[in-house]
C-alpha cells in the first residue's frame, strides 16, 4: 500500500506538471466523507458550547443533534454511491514497472525474479485492502479515487538547494520516478488511516456518550469535548488528504454533492 512517510519528508519532492489526477466522478465519495466529517464537527460543537455556555439549548433542539449526530457517525452512508470500485488489478501501472534500475551484472532471469517478487507483494496487498474496504465504508470512499489516479509526466521535481542536488546526482542518490509515485501514494495512505482510526473513536465516543446519558437519565445532554477533539483530528487528516489534489477538482466535487444533498452541508 506503499510507504507511510512523514509530510515534511515529502514535500523536496513534486510530480509535474501538474498534481496527480483522476475524473472528478471518482472524488465524488470521498467529498462526501469530508463533508460528513465538517458537518459531525459543527454539531458537536454546537452541543459543547451549549454546555459550557449560559445559553442553553432546548431539550427537543439537542435530541435533536444527537440524532442527527447518530444518524451521520453510527449509521451507513454510502458513501461511494453508484461508482463502480476498481477491483484488484493484474498488474502495477506500465510507468512503474519499467522504473526498475537493474544492477550490474545481474542476470536477466535475476531481474525478473526482482520484479516478479514484488509485483505478487503488490497483488496481495491490493487484495488484503480489497477485504478490508468491504467492512469500511470510509476506506472504500477515499480508495474510490487513489485506485485510479493518475502521475502525469515522466520525470520530477526536486525541492532541494543546488549543493544537495549536485551531491545526489554525484553519489547517484536521486530517487527513481518509482519510489516517488510510492511515496506520493504513502503519503494519501497515511492519511487516509488518520482518518478512519479518528472517525472510528468518534463513533465510539458518541455511542458511550448517549449510552451513559440514556442509563444516568441526566437531562443536561452528553459531553461532546472529546467528540469534538476526535472529530477534529479526523477533519484536519481530511483537509491534508484533499490538500494534495487540484483545488479545482476539489471545488467541483464539493459543489456537486452539496447540490446532491440540497447544500444540507
Amino acid at each position: 500500500m506503499g510507504i507511510a512517510i512523514l509530510p515534511e519528508a515529502a514535500s523536496a519532492i513534486n510530480l509535474p506538471p501538474t498534481k496527480p489526477f483522476a475524473a472528478n466522478e471518482a472524488l465524488l465519495p470521498a467529498t462526501r466523507v469530508k463533508l460528513t466529517i465538517d458537518r459531525a464537527l459543527m454539531l458537536a460543537n454546537e452541543l459543547e458550547e451549549a454546555r459550557t455556555s449560559p445559553v442553553e439549548l432546548s431539550d427537543s433542539k439537542r435530541d435533536s443533534v444527537v440524532l442527527e449526530l447518530q444518524n451521520l457517525l453510527l449509521q451507513p452512508q454510502d458513501y461511494v454511491g453508484s461508482f463502480q470500485l476498481q477491483d484488484v488489478p493484474k498488474s502495477p501501472a506500465k510507468q512503474y514497472l519499467e522504473s526498475y534500475r537493474p544492477m550490474p551484472g545481474d542476470l536477466p532471469f535475476q531481474r525478473f525474479l526482482i520484479r516478479d517478487g514484488d509485483v505478487r507483494t503488490w497483488k496481495a496487498l491490493k487484495r488484503s485492502e480489497k477485504e478490508q474496504e468491504r467492512n469500511n465504508e470510509i476506506r472504500a470512499a477515499l480508495n474510490a479515487y487513489t485506485d485510479v489516479l493518475s502521475f502525469s509526466g515522466n520525470a520530477y521535481r526536486l525541492n532541494v538547494d543546488k549543493q544537495t542536488k549536485s551531491n545526489m546526482v554525484r553519489e547517484d542518490k536521486l530517487p527513481e520516478l518509482k519510489q516517488v509515485i510510492t511515496s506520493d501514494m504513502g503519503l494519501r495512505y497515511l492519511y487516509r488511516n488518520q482518518i478512519i482510526t479518528a472517525m472510528d473513536d468518534a463513533r465510539a465516543e458518541l455511542e458511550y456518550q448517549v449510552s451513559r446519558k440514556n442509563q444516568s437519565g441526566n437531562d443536561a445532554g452528553i459531553d461532546a469535548r472529546d467528540l469534538v477533539e476526535l472529530l477534529t483530528e479526523a477533519q484536519k487528516a481530511c483537509d491534508q488528504w484533499f490538500g494534495l489534489i487540484d483545488p479545482k477538482d476539489v471545488q467541483v466535487a464539493t459543489e456537486t454533492v452539496r447540490i446532491e444533498n440540497g447544500k444540507q452541508f
